[in-house]
């Protein structure tokens, strides 16, 4: 049974309309369609599993993000080791489930990720560490604390980025990074330490704990970029520390 016979009877003619090709194959395992978009190329990954030639599964990525989708994360009904067949039809209905998922969803996706990520310079990174040094903490106690202030300050990054088109406001994005540091660090305790030496502030020590940190600076760079895409949520990640707390 030739996985790449099945692939192109099933995914290559339900791609190839938005400009998918076929690109090679990496190594043994693996086969990758490709297409161009905008100053990226975006690339879906179809492979087997080593220790079951009979498992197959596939990953979203493009040429500008380390951020990688693979199909469980598209349908979670999906095992997320793969999907195994037994035989040619049983083959074609699981790359049918792959197709549909890729076009309803992993398209947008691609599309998305095909920006690339906001990331701070080493010298925005040493300038926000100085203005650390010389920020006034006037904000009341209760402001950081209640519960509404991170989606409000999330709601302000995503209407002053206009939904991640706007040019950069790095004055801005420090501005938020500083307030959402602050309400990590006083909301759940902790420090504004440079992490391993460098001009990277983070706030560790969160709660007391060691591996509990975050740079918000990234953090809020990273949602200026991509609004729309939800692991970068800023209230997202704040509920995920949240969690850790208990």
């Amino acid at each position: 049974m030739s996985t790449l016979l099945a692939l192109n009877k099933i995914i290559a003619p339900r791609i190839s309309g938005l400009g998918f090709e076929y690109a090679g194959k990496p190594d043994s395992i693996s086969w990758v369609f490709s297409r161009s978009y905008k100053e990226a190329t975006q690339y879906i990954t179809f492979e087997k599993i080593g220790a079951n030639p009979d498992c197959i599964r596939f990953n979203l990525t493009t040429s500008v993000s380390r951020e990688k989708l693979s199909h469980y994360q598209l349908d979670m009904e999906l095992d997320p080791v793969g999907v195994v067949y037994s035989n040619q039809e049983s083959l074609y209905k699981v790359l049918e489930v792959f197709a549909y998922n890729i076009i309803n969803g992993g398209i947008d996706w691609l599309n998305i990720m095909s920006k690339p990520d906001v990331s701070p310079s080493k010298e925005l990174y040493a300038a926000f560490a100085e203005s650390l040094n010389c920020r006034t903490f006037t904000i009341p106690e209760h402001i950081y604390s209640s519960d509404d202030f991170i989606e409000q300050l999330q709601m302000s990054i995503q209407e002053r980025s206009c939904d991640g088109t706007a040019p950069l406001d790095w004055e801005f994005i420090m501005n938020a990074a500083f307030e959402l540091g602050e309400a990590i660090r006083r909301r759940f305790t902790g420090e504004w330490l440079l992490f391993e030496s460098t001009p990277c502030p983070f706030v560790m020590n969160i709660a007391g704990k060691s591996d509990l940190k975050i740079n918000p600076l990234w953090v809020i760079s990273n949602y200026w970029g991509k609004p729309q895409y939800i692991p970068y949520s800023i209230v997202g990640r704040f509920n995920r520390i949240s969690r850790k707390m208990y």
